[in-house]
């Protein structure tokens, strides 16, 4: 019988699986870090970088008798304007208008 040996393979398994968990993690975090650097490069934009470079021009063209305010809007940039949110002062007053496209 061997009895030297039986220390040995425990030992070495032991090991074995240590570098193990290391080499899997080094795989789970390299690919987490390309994940996410392509995730953030694909051609989005935050919305203060989009907001910067809208380019616009608003001409107004009057009230009509129901009191209704007509506006042109020119989009100028190269950034999809899918709505405004404005106020309207008037007379001291002043009102939250949305506008949609269209």
């Amino acid at each position: 019988m061997r009895v030297g040996n039986r220390g040995v393979s425990p030992v070495v398994a032991s090991v074995l699986l240590i570098l193990l968990v290391f080499v899997l993690t080094a795989f789970v975090f390299s690919w987490a870090r390309t994940f996410i650097l392509n995730s953030s490069d694909n051609g989005e934009f935050s919305a203060s970088e989009l907001c910067s470079t809208v380019d616009f021009n608003i001409v107004f063209n009057g009230i009509s008798p129901s009191d209704v305010y007509n506006f042109d809007i020119v989009n100028r940039g190269n950034v999809n304007i899918s709505s405004l949110k404005f106020k309207v002062y008037s007379g001291g007053d002043s009102r939250l208008v949305n506008s949609g496209v269209g």
